[in-house]
């Protein structure tokens, strides 16, 4: 993995931060009905459109500011400094899929009065 460049440090936390926002969010808006790959797969698609759009804003803003075309070093640097927004949500998908695994429900965890 690329280095991230510490003039990107403040992103990584900020996305980092975002990440857990839109997660959470995705999250909250599903319903104990579906299935757990489908809510899995949204959390995820999700956060990469997000992270695919955040990057493409601060290539175009790096861009603007240099005002010539950016090497791919800075690219990757700017890419990898936003892949917090999407690594963030590893742990609460990992433990939504072990609770699933382990039979775990929203019932059985009395969540959100969901019996």
């Amino acid at each position: 993995m690329a280095a991230v460049d510490p003039r990107h440090e403040h992103r990584r936390r900020a996305s980092a931060l975002y990440g857990l926002i839109i997660g959470g969010s995705v999250l909250a808006a599903t319903t104990a009905d579906l299935r757990l790959g489908f809510v899995v797969v949204s959390v995820l698609a999700t956060l990469g459109v997000y992270w695919i759009a955040e990057t493409y804003v601060h290539l175009m803003a790096e861009r603007q500011t240099e005002h010539h075309e950016l090497a791919m070093s800075t690219v990757r640097s700017v890419a990898v400094a936003g892949l917090p927004l999407i690594t963030v949500s590893v742990i609460p998908l990992v433990i939504l899929v072990a609770a699933d695994l382990l039979g775990l429900t929203c019932c059985t965890l009395d969540i959100h009065g969901a019996c």
